[in-house]
């Protein structure tokens, strides 16, 4: 509400607590792990209004966000894959292989989670040690501040300003092998002393620190003519920080810990980076007539990224086996690109209720470095007095710019007396070198590589009808997506083996998907009204990951959602139930392979062949919601 006549002012807040997200059936045999697994979260927006004078007026904007949970892995299940077995997760080549102690059970009710080791010791100050008992935990604050201000110079030209600060603190703490447990010293010959053991392999402390400043000025004309345009300028600075201690191989865990510190991690590594970007950029539209408009611009961009890698603490053992010792600094690796996107749009309004369109449009996704380098012996190359070694080093770690280029016709319209909204688009878009990450299994380590060509093209449909029965509204969604890859791809260039995914679908792009719904709103009497809205959504199959041509599959799949609600006819109060996915489908987002599977070195390589277990990672099963509101 008004403060005044010049000041306004809006506060927004919401608090949530999921008791019990899911359930963990580790918890049936193991009494240190948690039952329940839920998450909390605070959120809350302060906006201010300032109108001093009629050509001025500022807005301000706060926001900031908690989010606490317990571990940072949510609804993920185990798929044992082809070989049909829960495979063991495998540390020093095979040496040491723990059963996973997990079953096959890929139901989506249940979620085998073990809860790490014992109370951890960590090999710096930051992050704090021992977070939550060494059980898994995850925290964020978010503070994000804008302001923008608009100036209009005289009744033709604005300048408007948009400054925004964003500050982010995390930590978590959890544990990445999704298993590892010994019900009894027999099942763990190598630590006799181990019954009902969680070993926690892939543990990690982790602590990220984001602070990022940006500045836009854009300057804007309206006048009473067939052309106008709009010039900006924007800036950005972005400080991150990655700090974490990492259990990957839990030398203390098999081995005791460090002799020199007493530490039980195996590694501090950081990563800290400083990025920062600039762009101009300009648009233009020109009324040829009445109906027929052109639009366009142009954006210039550059972008320059600097990160250093640094190891304060190793492992005496890591660092007798090679991995790089304590106090290891990459110095700066740097990374930086510039691109020009131009598009442009043509639209020709047909009469009043339809609408034509085409677009020529690109665009630019800067690349950087991937800090999720181990620190392995592969980086003592960046100490070499050799210019050569250390950039081949350095070029191991960058990956290059995604660009896209493509366009779409269209048509947008309001028919039959404007009762129905009909839009449809087709479109044809080309990226080269697509970002993509993959994890390679039994290295423990994320890739970031580009993919060599993606092209996706498919048609948009989507309709609101008012229909003649009063209070029913019908509408829904149709989208058809063909999405490959047109040029040769390795997904794992550093394994060994040679694979080409060119041909094969890009994930997460189903050929079908959409929704189909209805809302209906009845005077029931006594000033009350009746609402229904079911709200169905399918997609057909679709790969999972990008990691080959025997990806797992997503089957095809439909959802329902239904809200039935009773209330005031003009609103002051309602009282929804609300079910959202009611027939409990659990559906596959992503994949990829469990950590610490069994390599070539392995001797069980020789009885099971190559470790296959997958990381299924689900949405949320039924949800049911019973939800009052009022308004004053």
């Amino acid at each position: 509400g008004p403060l005044n006549d010049k000041v306004g002012v809006r506060l927004a807040a919401r608090y949530n607590n999921i008791v019990k997200q899911y359930y963990n059936y580790a918890h049936d045999d193991d009494p240190n792990a948690e039952a329940k697994k839920g998450q909390r979260n605070v959120l809350a927006r302060l906006t201010f209004q300032f109108d001093p004078v009629d050509n001025f007026s500022a807005n301000l904007k706060l926001n900031y966000v908690r989010h606490s949970n317990d571990g940072t892995i949510t609804n993920a299940v185990m798929d044992c894959g082809a070989n049909g077995v829960a495979d063991p997760i495998t540390l020093f080549g095979g040496a040491v292989n723990i059963p996973a102690g997990y079953g096959c059970d890929t139901s989506g009710h249940y979620h085998y989670r073990v809860n790490g080791a014992p109370p951890l010791v960590a090999g710096g100050v930051a992050p704090p040690p021992d977070i939550n008992g060494g059980k898994p935990y995850s925290e964020f604050n978010i503070f994000m501040g804008r302001l923008q201000w608009d100036w209009n110079i005289n009744d033709s030209v604005t300048l408007t300003s948009v400054t925004s600060y964003m500050r982010m603190r995390a930590r978590d703490d959890d544990w990445y092998s999704y298993g590892g447990y010994c019900v009894d010293a027999t099942a763990c010959p190598f630590y006799p002393a181990a019954d009902h053991t969680s070993f926690g392999q892939g543990g990690g402390i982790a602590h990220h620190v984001l602070d990022q400043l940006t500045q836009e000025v854009r300057l804007t004309s309206h006048y009473d003519a067939p052309v106008n345009f709009m010039l900006g300028v924007f800036y950005e600075h972005r400080h991150i920080e990655f700090n974490t201690d990492q259990y990957a191989v839990n030398f203390a865990t098999l081995l005791g810990p460090d002799p020199v510190t007493g530490y039980t991690s195996d590694w501090l590594k950081e990563h800290l980076y400083n990025n920062y970007a600039v762009s101009v950029f300009g648009s233009m539209t020109w009324d040829i007539t009445q109906q027929l408009q052109l639009s366009g611009g142009v954006r210039w961009s550059h972008e320059r990224k600097i990160n250093h890698i640094v190891v304060p603490y190793m492992n005496a053992i890591g660092a007798a086996i090679g991995f790089v010792p304590s106090g290891f600094d990459s110095g700066p690796i740097e990374f930086s690109d510039s691109n020009i996107s131009p598009e442009a749009t043509l639209r020709y309004e047909i009469n009043d209720n339809v609408n034509v369109y085409a677009s020529y449009k690109t665009g630019f996704k800067s690349g950087g470095i991937d800090d999720s380098a181990l620190p392995s012996s592969n980086l003592f190359g960046l100490t070499s007095s050799d210019p050569a070694v250390v950039q081949k080093v350095k070029d191991g770690l960058i990956y290059q710019s995604e660009t896209a280029k493509g366009g779409e016709v269209g048509v947008k319209s309001q028919l039959f007396g404007r009762s129905l909204t009909l839009n449809l688009s087709g479109y044809y878009y080309v990226f080269d070198n697509l970002q993509v990450q993959n994890f390679d299994a039994v290295a423990i380590q994320y890739q970031t590589t580009n993919a060599g060509q993606v092209t996706t093209k498919g048609v948009d449909m989507d309709f609101n009808w008012l229909t003649p029965v009063d209070g029913l509204t019908i509408y829904g969604s149709l989208a058809y997506t063909n999405a490959k890859y047109t040029a040769p791809y390795d997904p794992n260039p550093n394994n060994g083996i040679p694979e080409n995914l060119q041909g094969r679908k890009s994930a997460r792009a189903p050929s079908w998907a959409g929704n189909l719904a209805f809302d209906w709103r009845k005077p029931v009497g006594n000033g009350l009204e009746l609402g229904i809205t079911p709200n169905v959504t399918f997609s057909s199959s679709y790969f999972t990951n990008e990691d080959s041509f025997d990806d797992i599959k997503q089957k095809s799949y439909a959802t329902l959602d239904v809200a039935v609600s009773i209330g005031d006819i003009d609103e002051k109060w309602k009282l929804s139930f609300i079910g959202r996915n009611l027939t409990d489908k659990m559906v596959i987002t992503t994949t990829g392979p469990r950590p610490f599977l069994i390599g070539p070195s392995n001797p069980a390589y020789a009885t099971y062949g190559a470790g296959d277990d997958q990381v299924l990672n689900l949405t949320r099963g039924r949800q049911l919601f019973l939800e009052g509101s009022v308004k004053f």
